[in-house]
């Protein structure tokens, strides 16, 4: 079921909306911050308790796209690198999901040792839902209840046949290219729409809704 009542909090649909919340997380974006940054109603709870999950996801892409070669990546990456430096819960998580790994340059040469950093899967997969509740209602304006599941997707690369079901819908950005999206949804069954998200050119996501399957 889809919700119609402009009063509630597009995240849960339960609450009444008494706040705004940045869909995706502004902290993604570095300072200055793009002027198309996307907002939608949200109770304070939904807002509230993002705020960890926002820090998490921040940084774990911060280090994913860290070494890339443009002045808006950099200046994103030493951003999150402050937020880390001060946010002690965050390192102690960093560091337990760390590994030990040999470190080459792009000639294969034995540079040192190095830490694989493995993203932490749950503040990845509620980030992805909570920005494609958000954004539904931005583009559709209309809610997704408890009554429809989000099913986030995680690529290591573009998946060429989830990318086909997009053929042909327009791409959306957000900054200069910070983040990039594609979405639709069925006309005769707006419950099931799908999603795809590039963030810097460098991290994928995908993610489908449709009404929660009865027992």
């Amino acid at each position: 079921m889809i919700l119609s009542d402009k009063n509630l909090c597009v995240i849960c649909g339960i609450n009444e909306a008494s706040t705004v919340d940045h869909v995706p997380p502004k902290g993604i974006f570095p300072r200055p911050r793009p002027a198309n940054l996307i907002t939608v109603p949200a109770c304070s709870g939904c807002n509230n308790n993002a705020s960890t999950l926002d820090e998490a996801f921040r940084l774990y892409l911060a280090l994913h796209v860290g070494d890339l070669e443009d002045q808006i990546t950099e200046n994103y990456f030493n951003e999150a690198l402050r937020t880390y430096v001060h946010n002690q819960r965050l390192q102690r998580e960093v560091l337990t999901n760390a590994e030990e790994i040999k470190c080459v340059n792009k000639n294969g040469e034995y540079i040192g040792q190095g830490l694989k950093v493995k993203w932490d899967s749950e503040a990845h997969d509620e980030i992805i839902e909570r920005t494609v509740r958000g954004l539904y209602y931005h583009h559709y304006g209309d809610i997704l209840g408890n009554e429809v599941v989000v099913s986030p997707k995680w690529f290591n690369r573009p998946d060429k046949n989830f990318v086909s079901m997009l053929k042909g819908l327009p791409v959306n950005h957000i900054g200069e290219r910070q983040v990039s999206y594609t979405y639709g949804r069925a006309e005769e069954s707006p419950l099931n729409s799908i999603w795809f998200f590039e963030f810097y050119e460098r991290h994928w996501a995908g993610a489908t809704t449709g009404p929660v399957k009865q027992k």
